[in-house]
C-alpha cells in the first residue's frame, strides 16, 4: 500500500456525493467530485475512482479503464448489477422491504450493517433499524443474501440490496452500487457510516465496525417548503438528541431527513414522524 494519502475521485453529483465530505476529511483523504461529463485532469489526479449512480455509460467506463483508470466498482460489476436488475427487479405484490447494507473490498473482506425495515408514505420514507419483522435467524439469513450477492458480483465498495419478504420467504429485488439513501441512518445509527465504510472499501483499507450504535434507530425523510431553517427553534427544542440533516438540493425529492435513536421504538417513531410533519408543515406544534 502507498504511504501517501490517496486522492478519490467521485464521479456524480448531488446530496449522496457531499456526503463524502465529512469522513474524507477524518480520514486525510482529498476528494475531487467530478461531473458526469468527466473531467479527464480530475481523473488522472484521482488514484482510485468511484462512479456514484449511474452517472456515466458503462461503455464509458470500459474506455477509462482500458487508459489505466482504476475504477471500485469496475465497469464489469456494473454490468453484472444492471444485467441482474433487469433479471429479478419485478416479483410482484410483497410483504415487506428491507435495506441491506454490505460492503467489500478488493481482496475480499466484507461486512454487512444491519438490515433495515423500509416503510413509504405521502412525502416521507422511514426507516426502522432493526428489522422488527426478522427475528435474529431472519437478520442473518438477509445479510447471507446480500453478502453472498456483492462477492457474485466482485463488488468494491458498498451496495444496497434491496431484500422482499414474500409468502415467508427473503429474497433479493434489486441491487444498487454505492452508498444510497435507505443508508442515510448510518451516519448516526452506526459505529461506521456508510460513506466511511466505501471509502475504507474501495481504498482497500480494514473495514469499519458496522454494528449498531445504538438499540433502534429511526430516520424518516422529509421535503419541506418554505423556511426550512426557523422548524429548528421548535424540533432543537423539543427533542435535543434528534439529528437534523438538510440536503438544500433540488435534485432529489426529499430536501432532507431526521434520526433518532435509542431503546424504545414507539418514543422514537413518534419523534420522527413530529419532525417530518412539521418540517412539511403538516403541524405548527
Amino acid at each position: 500500500m502507498s504511504e501517501e494519502f490517496p486522492t478519490v475521485g467521485l464521479i456524480g453529483e448531488g446530496t449522496l456525493v457531499r456526503m463524502f465530505n465529512a469522513p474524507a476529511l477524518a480520514l486525510g483523504v482529498e476528494i475531487l467530485t467530478i461531473e458526469p461529463a468527466v473531467d479527464s485532469v480530475a481523473l488522472a489526479r484521482s488514484s482510485v475512482i468511484s462512479v456514484i449512480g449511474n452517472s456515466i455509460p458503462i461503455s464509458q467506463m470500459t474506455t477509462l479503464e482500458s487508459a489505466g483508470a482504476i475504477f471500485r466498482t469496475n465497469s464489469a460489476t456494473m454490468k453484472f448489477v444492471k444485467e441482474w436488475n433487469a433479471k429479478n427487479g419485478d416479483q410482484g405484490l410483497v410483504d415487506a422491504v428491507f435495506s441491506v447494507l454490505v460492503a467489500r473490498s478488493p481482496h475480499g473482506q466484507a461486512s454487512a450493517w444491519t438490515p433495515t425495515e423500509i416503510t413509504s408514505g405521502h412525502d416521507t420514507t422511514k426507516t426502522f433499524t432493526p428489522s422488527l419483522k426478522l427475528d435474529r435467524e431472519g437478520l442473518g439469513r438477509a445479510q447471507g443474501l446480500a453478502l453472498t450477492l456483492a462477492k457474485e458480483s466482485n463488488a468494491a465498495g458498498v451496495m444496497d440490496v434491496e431484500i422482499v419478504l414474500r409468502n415467508g420467504e427473503l429474497m433479493a429485488r434489486t441491487l444498487s452500487l454505492g452508498p444510497s439513501f435507505n443508508g442515510v441512518w448510518t451516519i448516526e445509527g452506526a459505529r461506521t457510516s456508510q460513506f466511511e465504510q466505501h471509502l475504507r472499501a474501495i481504498l482497500d483499507l480494514p473495514l469499519g465496525d458496522p454494528s449498531l450504535s445504538a438499540h433502534n434507530v429511526v430516520t424518516g425523510t422529509f421535503s419541506g417548503a418554505g423556511n426550512m431553517y426557523r422548524p429548528y427553534l421548535h424540533l432543537m427544542a423539543r427533542s435535543p438528541a434528534m439529528k437534523i440533516h438538510q440536503y438544500r438540493s433540488d435534485s432529489v425529492e426529499a430536501k432532507g431527513h431526521v434520526t433518532a435513536m435509542g431503546r424504545d421504538l414507539l418514543d422514537l417513531t413518534e419523534c420522527v414522524t413530529h419532525a417530518v410533519q412539521y418540517m412539511n408543515g403538516e403541524i405548527d406544534e
